[in-house]
């Protein structure tokens, strides 16, 4: 690349063949829409698994219940920060 001054930019492969089919891969299959807002996936996750543990530290665990209330000031949060309610989200897989 360097030997060629001449050549454009546009021209130079900054992606190798290998790299590109992975990203291919990654990228083939869309993730099925789901039509709920991001609060009423989070609600429904919450409550069909209440008593499951789902955050691990050093420190301890925390059940989906124990996660609730912070995920509470995460909503307001992002309400204060423009997220309207019922906006719709689309999870990846």
């Amino acid at each position: 690349m360097a030997a060629d001054i001449t050549r454009l930019l546009k021209s130079v492969n900054l992606i190798s063949p290998r790299d590109l089919q992975t990203i291919h891969s990654w990228t083939a299959t869309v993730p099925t829409y789901v039509y709920q807002t991001l609060n009423e996936q989070f609600e429904g996750t919450f409550s069909e698994n209440a008593e499951q543990e789902v955050v691990f530290t050093s420190a301890g665990s925390m059940t989906y219940r124990e996660l609730d209330d912070p995920s509470t000031i995460l909503a307001v949060r992002l309400m204060k920060l423009g997220v309207k309610p019922n906006t719709p989200w689309c999870p990846t897989s």
